[in-house]
């Protein structure tokens, strides 16, 4: 009899632990919502008007130089390919316990600081690279959206939230085994 009794509360300790680990990281899983949204609009939109879309939020060199605020914010707001399946699992992973161990507030600096530090600097050697004839001049618009650097900066930060023992051994893992989005 207690059998059954345990397996009618299974389903409401899951949910309320699921709404716990929800309401620990209200900021993260408010993204992920809004990155749900835009995702779902990728999927309605035609291609030709979807390319006009993302282009408009790019920080590229040519948006960087006249309008820097507002697309590094828009950019955060679009995932650059179809599936949000992968940013979901990558959210749930890495960012909701780094916005529940660092807080909300600081947890939105650090990745901020990574998304605008890394743009700038990956945008700034394009920027080299073109006035010294390495990379084609049209790359100066060239598409670049999505949510990495902010990711990579909280997986960044959150190796220092590992036990001292293992925490060296994520650090010779190479940069690249991150991709930018």
């Amino acid at each position: 009899m207690s059998d059954v009794t345990d397996a009618d509360h299974t389903p409401h300790l899951s949910t309320t632990a699921m709404w716990r680990y929800v309401r620990g990281a209200p900021w993260t899983f408010s993204w992920l919502a809004l990155l749900l949204v835009t995702t779902i609009v990728q999927h309605l939109v035609p291609r030709s008007e979807l390319q006009d879309i993302l282009g408009e939020r790019s920080t590229n060199l040519r948006h960087l130089e006249s309008d820097p605020v507002h697309v590094l914010i828009a950019s955060l707001l679009w995932i650059d390919g179809y599936f949000w399946l992968p940013y979901f699992f990558l959210f749930c992973v890495f960012h909701a316990p780094a916005e529940r161990w660092l807080g909300s507030f600081r947890w939105a600096i650090v990745g901020l600081t990574a998304h605008v530090g890394a743009t700038y600097l990956s945008e700034g050697i394009l920027a080299l690279a073109i006035r010294h004839g390495y990379a084609d001049p049209g790359m100066i618009d060239a598409r670049d959206i999505g949510v990495s650097y902010f990711l990579a900066g909280i997986i960044g930060i959150l190796t220092y939230h590992l036990a001292r023992p293992w925490r060296w051994l994520y650090w010779p893992v190479p940069d690249n085994a991150t991709t930018r989005t």
